[in-house]
């Protein structure tokens, strides 16, 4: 860019003002044009850029949670589903299933009203909540555990007809994220589990 600038500066340089028509453009003119187009240029790669960086601010093969909850590492042989997705929340499911609906794990984010230390209230906040979705009938197991980075997972497991579903949530201070793991195919609960898991043991903030 510096190169062009210098021969258009030479250029008009060599110009004389009395060798122009009437009806030239006035002196300047060409070179305010360039310094325009310059600038514009730049800007626009100035945004690609920027566009390029957000975009490769997730390392590839990791996910990011909408929101900015965090990321984790997707699992060999899970796909996203665009078709499930929303803005909120991330749908990933077995690369190749044609099940409708098929066996899933979904991933999200939100705020609460706990800090970390008080996940005791947060969780009482939760079997709560699914007691009232179910109208009192779930049978609801539960229990914690640890991702390989320290944070603590509130384990839900529930049996409906349709097939068993378990939600991890990952604490947070004020916040969590929900791996949610749906199993409607029979036989394929410990494939799902693994997904779900693997998620969970390489999700950072």
């Amino acid at each position: 860019m510096a190169a062009s600038f210098a021969m258009f500066a030479t250029g008009c340089g060599r110009t004389k003002a009395s060798d122009k028509d009437d009806d030239d453009e006035p002196a300047g003119t060409w070179m305010e044009k360039y310094l325009e187009e310059a600038s514009e240029e730049t800007e626009i790669e100035e945004s690609e850029k920027t566009e390029e960086t957000e975009a490769s601010a997730v390392p590839e093969g990791r996910a990011e949670i909408p929101g900015g909850y965090g990321t984790f590492e997707i699992p060999e042989g899970w796909v996203l589903s665009e078709e499930h997705s929303t803005s909120s929340e991330e749908f990933y499911v077995r690369e190749g299933d044609e099940n409708d609906p098929p066996d899933n794990v979904s991933v999200r984010g939100g705020e609460n009203n706990y800090a970390a230390d008080d996940y005791e209230s947060f969780k009482d906040a939760i079997i709560q909540q699914l007691l009232m979705q179910s109208g009192g009938q779930a049978d609801i197991g539960g229990w914690n555990m640890y991702t390989d980075n320290g944070d603590l997972v509130i384990i839900f497991e529930m049996d409906f007809e349709s097939g068993p579903t378990k939600q991890y949530y990952i604490v947070g201070d004020y916040e969590y994220v929900l791996v949610h793991e749906t199993v409607w195919e029979e036989g394929t609960e410990e494939a799902c589990d693994e997904a779900a898991l693997a998620m969970i043991d390489t999700f950072e903030w």
